[in-house]
């Protein structure tokens, strides 16, 4: 059958009941329902209909509402108007207010049909395009005029109270009237009193009305507000801190001054939006306020700012939250403009901040100034009036001062009194000091027949001289000093210096003490004397006899001959110097004595023998050592000594230092050999680590070989196996001062380093070369190995001929990875798994798909290819590091979630690499290339039809 087109007309579509339904393979999905369509139409037109009565109904009331306003207020102002009249608006009233009531229920009415309509439209709304069109215009008209009913709602009561407050002053005016006529019948003479009455009561109620008018009631909510407020500049709401970003300058004259910061905002906010955010300040959610003042700005732009704390948290924007420019032109700061600002607070406001922000200003320059601020109920800008409160404060402040001035004025009268005492007192005190004065010293002359007395007295000293007939007494005394002479007729003589002060001064050629003298202490210059018998002497140098034994002021001992039977210490941290002219020293001990040398340094041409079968150390004079005869110091008796290897006086001569224990044969013996410039003989070292004896190890061990006077100084160390071990400390090999440090061997043992603990550094100051004829193998057992670079350099490795660089395993690549010299089109096998973190530039990419690296072979199912495409999902993004780098490079692929624990992200498996950290997109473009054919083959079958 062909195909065939059906045309319906559109005027009869509300009489054709048509249910269309197609069968998806599994059952019937109905896609439209004539009947359900045409009873939506039905109802749309019906409430369309009763939109228009209600309009209607609408303007009626509105026009009944307005006669009536007009009428009531026609009377009020025609004071004679008689009761008729009233009862005329009165029924107005009533009838207007009966309008209104029964346009509100029309609208109640309108709107649980409009509802019904919505509710069948959203039921039916996903199988009918067509009219959910319409049905989405007739939504946007009904809402348009839903919100023109909320408007004429909002009209209406309004009115409603307009009408009321109208009607209560009419029945008040007529009260007023009833009461005045019957006064003027009582008694003319009282009408003139009882007018004016009525003007002043009109006036009150005037003045009042004019409050009531201005809403709650032109009260200003600022506080702080006042010229010469005790807290100024701090203009806030109530109990509320300020914020200020700039530099506050205000000189208590009303007006505040902030100067902008550098960079960043530039604001004053009237409340601190802190970290107690839901803080109201005495402000209403869902209430009206305006908000004005005078203000200045240099340059800019003035805006009122505001944010609002909801259920949610967090400060937010709300409609209205931000103002536009509010009109402050910009002066020289002298000339302020008045400006105004009504927003609504949000109903689930819990927290809120006002501000004044200024905008494209000039960092560190710009200055806003502002004064006579004020915030009011509603949206009336009213004139400027200030926070009863700052009056109540302006008042006690007042008081404060008066009882300040109180307080202080008796305390200047009480001033004066103690002035005037204080006086007096000095005065008093004058008087007693004179007195005191007079009485202070005070010299006694008293003379009798056996008596003659002559006293001084003072405050801090006595003087008295006293002589009787056998008896002379001299003596002065202090609190601490006593000086007496006392000479008594019997013999006796008393002359004493008290209290360790003073000086007893004798003077003759010749002072003698008959009997024996005992003086405690003395300063004598010179003593000559046969015997002297002393504990202790204390003198600046010694000198015995001729010389033979001295010490001098220094301390330093001079004796032919000294037996010294103790120890001999330093008691200092210095050295302690043994100098000897001649030869040597020489330490002799018996057959079965120890001799034991610590931290003893052997210098320049010196030298120490330890008798005739001893080891000599330094320089190479005894015939014991020139003819190789060598005795083995063990290295528990050199604690901390160093010894150095200087030239002899025979420069042929053969010299052997041995330190260690006595070695088992010739052939483990290592020999470390120095050659002495151009001499002949050779002269070595020898270098034990462990000492078997004692069964110790060597702590540290340094060979040093240094000779000024040429560049051919080297170390050769050349056995058939060296190995220096070190297991306590670090093993240093050093030639920094002329030529490199050559370890070599011809022996296929090689040579090894090794450490037990810590590790094994090779520094060189130029160059580090690494040679062998075969392999030269860096591995390590555990952890990494490392070749690191200094920051713009590269590590490099550079194979010769038609070789490459083979990484066996995993290689990290956290740098950049060159392969070949600039463009020589050299290649990069990866043959394991290799991670590249950056980018990777290549002129091609070869991904191996070889038959003999494969196993498990299936074909490829196309719905597993098409739903696996399906699921992926593809973003647009930025790299980090891009950003870092300043490349603002944009990206699309799929994203591996590897942040969350529950990815946020999806992606197929199938796409993903074996660890699921990377891409698959090999795998990808096969499943891709599969998708493709199918679509192709699928094309050429509908072309074929």
């Amino acid at each position: 059958m062909a195909d065939t087109s059906i045309y319906t007309d559109p005027t009869s579509m509300d009489k054709a009941n048509v249910q269309l339904s197609i069968w998806n393979g599994t059952k019937w999905v109905e896609l439209s329902n004539g009947y359900t369509i045409n009873q939506i139409n039905t109802n749309i037109h019906e409430v369309a209909d009763k939109v228009a009565e209600a309009q209607q109904g609408i303007t009626q009331a509105t026009t009944d509402a307005q006669n009536a306003v007009d009428t009531a207020n026609t009377a009020i102002t025609q004071s004679t108007a008689n009761s008729q009249d009233i009862t005329t608006v009165k029924a107005d009233i009533t009838k207007a207010q009966s309008d209104i009531s029964t346009v509100s229920n029309d609208l109640d009415t309108t709107k649980t049909n409009l509802q019904t309509v919505s509710d069948e439209a959203t039921k039916n709304g996903s199988d009918i395009k067509d009219i959910q069109t319409d049905t989405t215009s007739i939504k946007s008209t009904l809402a348009n005029t839903q919100g023109d009913v909320t408007r004429l709602q909002q009209t209406a009561t309004t009115m409603q109270s307009d009408i009321k407050d109208n009607a209560d002053n009419i029945s008040s005016v007529t009260q007023t009237a009833s009461g005045l006529s019957t006064d003027m019948k009582n008694a003319q003479g009282d009408i003139t009193t009882l007018k004016s009455t009525a003007t002043g009561l009109s006036t009150t109620v005037a003045s009042v009305q004019t409050q009531v008018n201005n809403s709650a009631v032109g009260t200003n909510l600022f506080i702080n507000t006042g010229d010469g407020s005790s807290t100024y500049p701090y203009v806030s709401l109530p109990s509320s801190q300020v914020s200020v970003n700039g530099i506050i300058n205000s000189d208590n004259t009303g007006i505040i001054k902030i100067t902008a910061p550098s960079n960043n905002e530039f604001y004053f906010r009237f409340s601190y939006p802190g970290t107690s955010t839901n803080k109201m300040y005495n402000l209403i959610a869902g209430e009206t306020y305006t908000i004005s003042g005078y203000a200045n700005l240099t340059d800019g732009q003035l805006k009122f700012r505001a944010q609002t704390v909801n259920g949610s948290g967090g400060w937010n924007d709300f409609a209205g939250s931000q103002s536009s420019d509010l009109g402050v032109t910009d002066s020289d700061g002298t000339t302020f403009t008045k400006f105004s600002y009504t927003f609504t607070i949000p109903s689930v406001a819990t927290g809120i901040y006002l501000s004044l922000q200024a905008y494209n200003f000039t960092d560190g320059k710009s200055i806003l100034s502002f004064k006579q601020m004020k915030l009011e109920k509603g949206s009336n800008a009213t004139d400027y009036s200030a926070n009863p409160a700052d009056n109540a404060t302006v008042t006690s402040v007042s008081q404060v001062k008066q009882e300040a001035d109180s307080i202080s004025s008796t305390v200047t009268n009480n001033k004066t009194s103690s002035d005037s005492q204080f006086s007096t007192i000095n005065q008093t005190i004058s008087g007693i000091q004179s007195t005191v004065s007079n009485k202070a010293d005070n010299s006694t002359v008293t003379q009798l027949a056996t008596l003659v007395n002559s006293k001084v007295n003072s405050s801090d000293y006595n003087s008295e001289i006293t002589q009787l007939a056998s008896d002379i007494n001299l003596r002065v005394e202090t609190s601490d000093l006593l000086s007496q002479i006392n000479q008594q007729a019997g013999g006796n003589t008393l002359i004493q210096v008290a209290s360790g002060k003073g000086k007893l001064y004798l003077d003759s050629s010749t002072v003698v003490f008959s009997g024996n003298a005992f003086i405690p202490s003395a300063n004598i210059a010179s003593i000559s004397a046969d015997k002297i018998t002393t504990g202790t002497m204390t003198a600046g140098a010694i000198n015995l006899g001729n010389g033979t034994f001295k010490v001098d002021t220094s301390g330093n001992l001079t004796a032919n001959n000294a037996n010294l039977t103790g120890n001999l210490t330093s008691g200092s941290s210095s050295d302690f110097n043994y100098e000897v002219s001649g030869d040597g020293i020489l330490f002799r001990y018996g057959t079965n004595a120890f001799a034991k040398l610590e931290g003893l340094a052997l210098n320049n041409w010196n030298y120490a023998s330890l008798a005739s079968d001893a080891v000599t150390l330094g320089r190479s004079i005894p015939s014991e050592v020139v003819s190789g005869k060598v005795s083995y110091i063990s290295t528990s008796t050199l604690d901390g000594v160093t010894l150095n290897r200087v030239n002899g006086y025979d420069n042929n001569a053969e010299s052997t230092i041995t330190v260690g224990s006595t070695p088992a044969s010739g052939s483990d013996v290592i020999k470390l050999t120095t050659l002495n410039g151009t001499k002949s003989a050779e002269s070595s070292i020898e270098v034990y680590g462990y000492d078997a004896k004692n069964n110790k190890d060597t702590e540290y061990i340094e060979l040093i070989s240094i000779d000024s006077s040429s560049n051919s100084s080297y170390i050769n160390i050349a056995p058939t196996e060296i190995v220096l071990n070190t297991p306590k400390s670090d093993l240093v090999i050093d030639n920094s001062i002329y030529k490199a440090v050559t370890l070599s061997t011809s022996e296929p043992n090689g040579i090894q380093l090794s450490t037990s603990v810590g590790y094994i550094t090779i520094d060189s100051k130029t160059e580090l070369d690494l040679t062998a004829k075969t392999n030269i193998n860096v591995s390590s057992t555990s952890g990494n190995v490392n070749f690191n670079s200094p920051s713009g350099t590269n590590v490099t490795f550079q194979p010769n001929g038609g070789g490459g660089v083979v990484f066996g395993a995993l290689a990290n690549f956290t740098k950049n990875a060159i392969v070949g010299a600039d463009q020589s089109g050299d290649q990069i096998w990866v043959r394991g798994a290799g991670n590249f973190n950056g980018k990777v530039s290549c002129q091609s990419l070869t991904q191996t798909s070889l038959l003999s690296k494969k196993t498990n072979i299936t074909k490829l199912n196309i719905q597993d290819v098409i739903n696996a495409i399906n699921s992926t999902e593809i973003y647009e993004y930025s790299f980090k590091r891009d950003l870092e780098q300043g490349v603002n490079k944009r990206y699309a692929s799929y994203i591996i979630d590897d942040v969350n624990d529950v990815a946020q992200y999806k992606e197929p498996s199938e796409f993903l690499s074996d660890d699921k950290q990377g891409r698959d997109d090999g795998t990808q473009l096969a499943y891709l290339t599969l998708m493709v054919q199918e679509m192709y083959k699928e094309i050429q079958e509908l072309k074929n039809k």
